[in-house]
């Protein structure tokens, strides 16, 4: 439907529906069948750099910090 797609995947499935897959290779999980541990972590690992690079691209990080962020927690704002 013309909808971009990506996936973050640590074991590649032939004819995954994705315009881009991102392999992230860690080997066999602790605990089998438990993706929360390695692959989980993996994921994430992965989708905070996408994200950290993407405000730098968009010129949102300025002598290493970011700015042009709205604060929305009370924790934030002090």
């Amino acid at each position: 439907k013309g909808i971009f797609c990506a996936a973050v995947v640590c074991h590649k499935v032939a004819g995954f529906p994705a315009d881009v897959i991102i392999e992230v290779p860690i080997g066999p999980e602790f605990i089998e069948g438990s993706s929360r541990l390695k692959a989980g972590t993996a994921a994430k690992l992965v989708l905070n750099m996408i994200s950290t690079v993407s405000m730098i691209r968009l010129g949102r990080v300025h002598a290493g910090r970011m700015v042009q962020v709205r604060t929305l927690s009370d924790k934030l704002r002090r």
